[in-house]
C-alpha cells in the first residue's frame, strides 16, 4: 500500500485501502477466534514459559506445542485445528512416577475446551552427555532453547523400539489413537503409523472429526470408544 496518509489518496486508490484494510481486520478477528490460539492462551495460563518455546510442568517436565503443522489436506484453513507436540521431556529424577501421563491428561483437558486436536510422533530422545540424576527443568530448557542448543545437546536413543512403545503406551492412557499421516513424515521407515498418535476431542465440529477418524487405525483404547462410531475418542480419563 502506499506510505501516503489516506486522505491524500486518490478515490479509487482509498477504496483498495480501505478493503485492504477490512482484509487485515477480519484476518485478525479470525486469528485470534481460532482453535490455536485459544489454545495457545490456555497453555500460556497453565504452564509457565521456560527457555525458548518450552514451558514446565510440575517443576519435574518440559514440553514444547507448535501450530506450525498445517501440512496435510485437512488442516489447510485460516484458523488451524492441529497442534503438534513436539517434544516432551521429564527429568530424570521424575521418571517413572506418572509425570509424562499427567502432562498429557492436563494438555488433553486443554484441546477438550478449545476444540483443538492434538498430534505426536514417538520419536525418543536424550540429553546429551552423562547421566545428571540432579538436572533441573531450567537447565534443561537452557540446552533445548534456541535450534543450534537443541541439535548439540539431544541424541536419539540407541534402542528406539523400546522407547517408543512406552511413549506409545502413555499417549494411548491419555486417550489418543494411532493416526496415519504418512505424508508429512520424512522418515517413514522408523515412524510409521503405529508410532504416530492424535487426540480429537470431542468438542471438535463434526465433519473435521470424520475426517480425521478416516486417518485412525483401527485400534480402540477402550470399550467406549469401540462403541463410538465416528472412531475417535474423549477425554480418556
Amino acid at each position: 500500500m502506499s506510505r501516503r496518509p489516506v486522505w491524500a489518496l486518490h478515490r479509487d486508490e482509498q477504496q483498495r485501502y480501505f478493503e485492504w484494510r477490512d482484509r487485515q481486520r477480519e484476518w485478525e478477528q479470525q486469528r485470534e477466534e481460532s482453535h490455536t490460539r485459544q489454545f495457545n492462551k490456555s497453555l500460556e495460563k497453565k504452564f509457565p514459559r521456560g527457555y525458548g518455546c518450552y514451558r514446565f510442568f510440575e517443576e519435574n517436565a518440559l514440553f514444547q506445542c507448535t501450530s506450525r503443522f498445517h501440512t496435510i489436506p485437512e488442516d489447510r484453513g485460516k484458523d488451524g485445528r492441529i497442534m503438534l507436540i513436539r517434544s516432551l521431556y521429564v527429568i530424570r529424577s521424575q521418571r517413572r512416577k506418572g509425570v509424562a501421563l499427567r502432562l498429557l491428561n492436563t494438555v488433553v483437558d486443554l484441546a477438550e475446551e478449545t476444540g483443538l486436536c492434538l498430534v505426536a510422533v514417538c520419536s525418543p530422545f536424550e540429553r546429551w552427555g552423562e547421566p545428571d540424576i540432579n538436572e533441573t527443568v531450567d537447565e534443561v530448557s537452557r540446552d533445548f532453547a534456541e535450534y543450534e542448543c537443541a541439535m548439540s545437546n539431544l541424541v536419539g536413543k540407541s534402542n528406539y523400539e523400546a522407547p517408543q512403545l512406552r511413549m506409545g503406551d502413555r499417549f494411548r492412557q491419555a486417550g489418543f489413537r494411532q493416526v496415519d499421516i504418512t505424508e508429512v513424515i520424512a522418515d517413514k521407515a522408523k515412524f510409521t503409523p503405529e508410532h504416530c498418535w492424535m487426540y480429537v476431542p470431542d468438542s471438535c465440529d463434526s465433519e473435521f472429526r470424520e475426517a480425521m477418524a478416516s486417518r485412525m487405525l483401527n485400534t480402540a483404547v477402550n470399550e467406549q470408544d469401540k462403541e463410538k462410531e465416528m472412531g475417535v475418542v474423549g477425554t480418556g480419563h
